[in-house]
């Protein structure tokens, strides 16, 4: 077991071009709060970036997000914010909303497998894989989860579909 040093206790400098990695990964402490709204057949979806989810919640506070278009983030508010007198016509069927959250510091060793395309990884004993609309807003919160812990920028960030099974 390495020993760590103290700002008293000098340490020998690892070798040229060596560098001894960390015992634990360090992660961002962020929640995605993923938004998926149907509305006469087009999918509307927001991810919602939580940086301090164990803070105080403000309700006043408004969370900063990412839309996500043509298979890719765009910086930007929730697009039904807008105002309705914008779009005045009249929907053909009522508003659906599906809602999934991913914590990334919650990623651990896979114990399941999973038809549906979401990924094990963040899996719980309480999710349930029944709903495709869900499992796409899991997904994609999974698939940015990932580009957080790679340090991925998510401006213009590519997102994969997985197909539900």
């Amino acid at each position: 077991m390495k020993r760590a040093f103290t700002e008293s206790q000098p340490s020998i400098p690892p070798g040229p071009g060596r560098q001894d990695p960390p015992p634990w990964k360090v992660v961002h402490l962020v929640k995605l709060n993923v938004t998926i709204r149907l509305v006469d057949e087009t999918l509307t979806t927001w991810i919602g970036i939580d940086d301090s989810p164990f803070s105080i919640f403000d309700v006043n506070k408004q969370l900063y997000g990412y839309v996500l278009e043509d298979g890719r983030l765009a910086s930007g508010d929730p697009p039904w914010r807008q105002n309705r007198r914008d779009n005045p016509s009249p929907l053909r069927s009522a508003k659906q909303f599906r809602i999934a959250s991913t914590e990334v510091w919650t990623r651990h060793r896979p114990v399941v497998e999973l038809t549906c395309g979401c990924d094990p990884h963040y899996e719980r004993v309480f999710f349930r894989h029944d709903d495709p609309i869900t499992c796409m807003a899991r997904q994609i919160g999974q698939a940015v989860a990932e580009g957080v812990r790679n340090h991925v920028p998510l401006q213009g960030m590519r997102i994969p579909f997985r197909n539900h099974n």
